[in-house]
């Protein structure tokens, strides 16, 4: 009888994952649309489970309901723009510098703008980029 070993999948597949901002809301979307706003709501919803790859210099964050990319409105350098969802199409605002802030716990530093991705304080707040010392630019990640 044959053994099967169980394998790994490679290092390079993204791993998907839900993540909860600073006000306890998990980064989510509502719309297959692209340009859709992403907001903070449920940590159940299967709105709000997204991959990224792993080289956390160059990173995209992936919807896997839409499968489309998050990005910042219009590609805007500006405090206060809005996080959005758009087609995964290597546009610099469409990438990200994913900073370890400690264990599970992550900065998207937005390499467009330089700016990081800060959490809405409530269900179905928005999300913006702003500066990075925002306690509400950290994100945890939890398990999908």
């Amino acid at each position: 009888m044959a053994v099967m070993a169980l394998m790994a999948p490679p290092a390079s597949a993204a791993a998907t994952k839900r993540w909860k901002g600073y006000w306890g809301y998990c980064l989510t979307v509502t719309s297959n649309s692209a340009n859709a706003q992403v907001k903070t709501g449920s940590c159940t919803s299967g709105w709000n489970i997204w991959k990224n790859g792993t080289n956390h210099n160059d990173a995209t964050i992936t919807n896997i309901t839409t499968n489309l990319c998050l990005t910042i409105a219009g590609g805007s350098v500006t405090s206060g723009a809005q996080g959005v969802q758009y087609a995964c199409d290597g546009h610099l605002s469409r990438r990200w510098k994913l900073v370890n802030v400690s264990s599970k716990k992550w900065r998207f530093q937005n390499l467009n703008s330089g700016y990081c991705l800060i959490s809405g304080p409530a269900s179905g707040g928005l999300t913006q980029q702003a500066p990075c010392t925002s306690p509400a630019a950290v994100w945890e990640e939890i398990s999908a």
